[in-house]
C-alpha cells in the first residue's frame, strides 16, 4: 500500500510539472506572437512614415554627449507638430494670397499720381525728375567711364575726341582701300541715300578700350526697285551652330574662329546708288558732290546679301561647296576634311 501510494504521488507531481511546463510554453508562444506583432507594426509604421523610425532617443544617441541635454531641452520646448492637411494648406495659401493683394493695393494707393502732360504743376512731387537724353555711357569694372557720342560733332568735341578722330580716319582709309566709291556731281532728280556716323566702344577685361567708328547708310531712305531689290541673306541658326559644335567635338577636330574686317565692304553692288559724303572727309564739304557707290556700305539693305554672295563665290573657287542642310555651312573633303560655318 505504501509503495502504491508513493507511486501515485510521484505520478501526480510529474503531471503537475508537465502542466506547468505546458503553461510556460504557451506563455512563451504568446510573448513571441506579441513580439512579432510589434515588429510588424513597427515595420508598417516605418514604411508608412520614414520619420517615425528616427525616434528622439535615436537622434539623441547620435549627438555628442555635450549636445544631448540641449537637444532634450529643445524637444521639450518645441514639441513635434502634426503635418497640416491638404485643406489646411489651401486655406493658408488663400490667406497669404489675399494679404499680398491687399499690400499691393495699398502700395498703389500710396504712390502719387503724376500731373497730365498738358498741365504744369508747381507743387513738389515725390516722383523722380526726368532729364533729357544723353549719349550712351559705358561703365566697366576697372575701366574709366566712357561716353559714346551720338553724332560726328559730338565726337569731335568730347574729351575722347583724339581717339574718335583716329577711328574716323581708319574708317575713311578702309573706304579708299576697298574702292568703295567715286566722287561725282549730285545727279538731278535722283535719290541720294543719307548717311550717319555710329560710334561704339569695345571693352575687354584687361585691355584698353577700342574705339570704333562706322559710317553707315540710312537704309530707310532707299527706294525699292530703284536702290535695291533682293535683300535676303542666309545665316546660321542656333540649332545649326549647336549641331556643328557637337560634330566638331565628337571627332576631336581643331576649331578656329575669325572675323572679317569691314566684311560688308567686300561685296559688289549691282545697283547704281548715290550717297552723301560724311563729315570728316579729307576733302572740303561740297553739297553738290556725292558718292557713287562701287561696293556696299554698312546700313544698305542689300549689303548682307552681297557680302554672302561674294564669300560664297570665293569659297567655291577654293573647292568648297555649301551644305544641303544649311547654306551657311561650307564643306571640302579633300585633301582633308574642312568645314566653314558662316555666322
Amino acid at each position: 500500500m505504501v509503495t502504491a501510494a508513493a507511486a501515485a504521488a510521484a505520478a501526480a507531481a510529474a503531471a503537475a510539472a508537465a502542466a506547468a511546463a505546458a503553461a510556460a510554453a504557451a506563455a512563451a508562444a504568446a510573448a513571441a506572437a506579441a513580439a512579432a506583432a510589434a515588429a510588424a507594426a513597427a515595420a508598417a509604421a516605418a514604411n508608412g512614415n520614414l520619420a517615425a523610425t528616427l525616434t528622439t532617443s535615436h537622434v539623441q544617441s547620435l549627438l555628442p554627449p555635450q549636445q544631448q541635454q540641449q537637444y532634450t531641452q529643445q524637444q521639450q520646448q518645441y514639441p513635434q507638430q502634426q503635418q497640416p492637411s491638404q485643406q489646411q494648406y489651401q486655406q493658408q495659401y488663400q490667406q497669404q494670397y489675399q494679404q499680398q493683394q491687399q499690400q499691393q493695393l495699398q502700395q498703389q494707393q500710396q504712390q502719387p499720381t503724376p500731373p497730365p502732360p498738358s498741365q504744369q504743376s508747381s507743387a513738389s512731387s515725390a516722383l523722380p525728375a526726368t532729364t533729357a537724353q544723353t549719349p550712351s555711357v559705358l561703365v566697366f569694372e576697372g575701366a574709366p567711364i566712357i561716353f559714346e557720342p551720338g553724332d560726328y560733332d559730338e565726337a569731335m568735341t568730347c574729351p575722347d575726341s583724339p581717339h574718335w578722330g583716329k577711328a574716323v580716319l581708319k574708317e575713311n582709309e578702309a573706304f579708299v582701300r576697298n574702292g568703295t566709291f567715286v566722287d561725282v556731281p549730285r545727279p538731278p532728280n535722283t535719290n541720294v541715300v543719307k548717311g550717319k556716323w555710329v560710334f561704339r566702344v569695345k571693352l575687354l577685361p584687361g585691355d584698353d578700350p577700342i574705339y570704333k567708328a562706322r559710317y553707315c547708310a540710312k537704309g530707310f531712305t532707299q527706294r525699292y526697285g530703284h536702290d535695291f531689290f533682293e535683300t535676303y541673306s542666309p545665316t546660321a541658326t542656333p540649332p545649326v551652330v549647336r549641331v556643328f559644335l557637337d560634330f566638331v567635338g565628337r571627332r576631336g577636330m581643331i576649331l578656329h574662329s575669325m572675323d572679317v574686317t569691314t566684311a560688308f565692304l567686300q561685296g559688289e553692288l549691282h545697283e547704281r546708288i548715290f550717297m552723301e559724303r560724311p563729315k570728316g572727309w579729307h576733302l572740303p564739304f561740297d553739297p553738290n558732290t556725292v558718292w557713287e557707290l562701287r561696293r556696299p556700305v554698312y546700313g544698305l539693305k542689300q549689303a548682307p546679301r552681297e557680302w554672302h554672295a561674294k564669300l560664297s563665290s570665293t569659297l567655291r573657287d577654293l573647292g568648297f561647296r555649301p551644305s544641303a542642310a544649311a547654306t551657311s555651312l561650307f564643306l571640302r573633303t579633300s585633301p582633308s576634311p574642312f568645314y566653314i560655318l558662316v555666322y
